[in-house]
Order: structure tokens, then C-alpha cells, then sequence
């Protein structure tokens, strides 16, 4: 069968009308893929907004804590029991994991919740060298409020965690006379971040690198993942950010 003149120029219009609708819908589905990974970065970009301003208020409210700890410390009796009784006191209110008081004549002494729950004070033995840890040299060197480094290498119930000391000085008449430590359990932070899930980001995942450990994840919601210390890709992608000199950025992985 031939085709008029007619039917070839409809044909031809058909197939240009065709090109265009195919066009047209390519262009629209980029567009709207783009404003979609445009929205998901927006959110989370806030979610980690978020969490920086959640773990910069904990932290701050530590420092907070700590200082107003040593103070009350260095105006009470000078006597082991009413240390120790002070001690359970802001046990019961700040609910710390665990916090220490030292002292430069070689007291200290420990406040803590058992695997129970239950608060308990104790001295401790000349054996643990109280006096040459770093986060007492550290306050004793500079006193002030201080935050050291993440670590994990901790025994009985605080074994497995990754603690960071806020340790402030005991100033008394003007002179130092010892530090208050408090154990920060970063374990707080995956709980805080939970209110950052919603349907739009359900596998949203904040996690905490600490770039004095090559950046070392110590906080993710995968116990694995920390265990490790890595999240491969992702750590990968932050290395090469962090290896720009930049101190913030989007990265893609």
C-alpha cells in the first residue's frame, strides 16, 4: 500500500508530536528527580544542623555541670564524708554515668550507677595514679573546664563505651586543690537523634567521627559499625573532605 502525500506529512507530524511528548517527559522527569534530591539534601542538611546543635548543648551543658560540681565541692567540709555525701547528692541529680572527684593531697574519690542502676560512692586506691591522668594533669596545668579526647579503654561496666572526660578544676580561696571529672557518655547522642527520623528520611542515619582518631566513628545507631570504627564508603568520602582543609561540606557517596 502507498501513502498519499497526506498520510506522510500526518505520519511525520505524528512522529515529531512524539519526539516531543518523549522529550518533554525526559525533561520534566530530570526536573523533578532534581527538586527531589534538592528537597533530601534540605532535610538533611537540617537533620545534621540538628544533631550539631543537640551534641554542642549536651557537651556545653556538661561543661556547665561540671563547673557548678567543682564549686559546690570547694565550699563544703574538707572531711571524706561529707565529701562523699555531697557526691551521692549530685549523683541523684545529674545522673551521670559516672563522675570523680581528686584531690592534690591524693584523695579521690568515685561516684557511679552500677550495671543496676543504683548509685554507689567509693575511695580510691593509690594504685590507679589518679593524680597522673590526663584529664587531672590537664586542668591542673590550665584550670579551667576542659573536654578530652573520646576513649574506650575502660573496665567493668564501662567497658565497650566510648566516654568523653569534662573535667573542671576545685578552686578553694584561690588555690588548686583538685579536679571533678565527669564520664560523658556518648551513647546519649543516637537516642537524641531518633527525633530526626521521619517518613520523608526513615533510614536517616547521623553517626560522630573524632578526627583526633583518623576519623574513628564512635557513635552510630549500627553497635557494628562503632565496634569497628568504620562505615567504609562513607568514611572514605569524609576522609577526602576532611583532607581538603574544609570544615564543612556536602560529600556524596
Amino acid at each position: 500500500m502507498k501513502f498519499n502525500l497526506s498520510a506522510k506529512i500526518t505520519a511525520c507530524a505524528a512522529t515529531i508530536v512524539a519526539i516531543i511528548l518523549v522529550v518533554l517527559v525526559t525533561l520534566m522527569y530530570k526536573s523533578s528527580a532534581q527538586n527531589l534530591k534538592t528537597l533530601f539534601t534540605e532535610f538533611q542538611t537540617l537533620a545534621v544542623e540538628g544533631a550539631f546543635i543537640t551534641v554542642d548543648t549536651n557537651v556545653k551543658e556538661a561543661q556547665n555541670r561540671a563547673q557548678n560540681m567543682a564549686n559546690i565541692i570547694s565550699k563544703i567540709a574538707y572531711d571524706d564524708e561529707n565529701i562523699k555525701n555531697t557526691m551521692a547528692r549530685l549523683q541523684s541529680v545529674t545522673g551521670y554515668l559516672m563522675f570523680r572527684v581528686a584531690f592534690e593531697d591524693g584523695r579521690h574519690f568515685a561516684s557511679e550507677f552500677n550495671q543496676n542502676g543504683v548509685a554507689t560512692i567509693y575511695e580510691g586506691s593509690e594504685s590507679e595514679n589518679i593524680l597522673e591522668r590526663k584529664w587531672y594533669q590537664k586542668v591542673k596545668s590550665e584550670p579551667k573546664v576542659t573536654i578530652m579526647p573520646v576513649r574506650s579503654d575502660f573496665s567493668g561496666h564501662l567497658q565497650g563505651k566510648y566516654i568523653a572526660d569534662v573535667a573542671a578544676p576545685i578552686i578553694r580561696d584561690g588555690k588548686f586543690i583538685g579536679v571533678l571529672d565527669i564520664k560523658l557518655d556518648t551513647g546519649i547522642f543516637q537516642k537524641r537523634f531518633e527525633a530526626f527520623k521521619n517518613e520523608q528520611m526513615p533510614s536517616l542515619n547521623i553517626f560522630i567521627t573524632d578526627i583526633n582518631a583518623g576519623n574513628r566513628i564512635f557513635s552510630h545507631e549500627d553497635p557494628e559499625i562503632v565496634k569497628i570504627g568504620s562505615s567504609g564508603t562513607s568514611k572514605e568520602a569524609l576522609d577526602r573532605l576532611l583532607a581538603t582543609g574544609a570544615k564543612e561540606g556536602v560529600i556524596t557517596y
